[in-house]
């Protein structure tokens, strides 16, 4: 699902994968072609209202600035074993900072379940 605003977009991506929400989003980043380890953002977690725990790393380069939040979509020990989800949030540059509530609100919203 991509959502557009404004020079936004929030795209939301889910998928099998069993290990961690950080490693998920590494995998992400290096099938992007990105190392994870050379990334310029930095690197924190997300905790929705919900209770799920997510990793989200930001970037910045001259096409604009980035954040991508991994989650597993199932708490406890099931977590590993449950469904990926990533939300990549992109701006053009210098709209970061001005979509910066809906940028924080969004991953924040993310619920396990739900109906599909």
């Amino acid at each position: 699902m991509v959502l557009a605003t404004g020079g936004a977009t929030i795209e939301v991506v889910g998928a099998d994968f069993d290990g961690t929400a950080s490693a998920f989003l590494d995998q992400v980043l290096r099938s992007r072609g990105d190392d994870p380890r050379g990334v310029d953002g930095s690197r924190g977690t997300v905790t929705t209202a919900a209770g799920l725990v997510g990793v989200a790393q930001n970037s910045t380069s001259s096409r604009g600035d980035g954040l991508d939040v991994a989650f597993k979509t199932g708490v406890g020990a099931q977590a590993v074993a449950a469904p990926a989800l990533l939300v990549s949030v992109r701006t053009s540059p210098g709209q970061f900072e001005r979509r910066h509530d809906e940028v924080a609100a969004f991953p924040r919203s993310v619920a396990p379940g739900g109906n599909r």
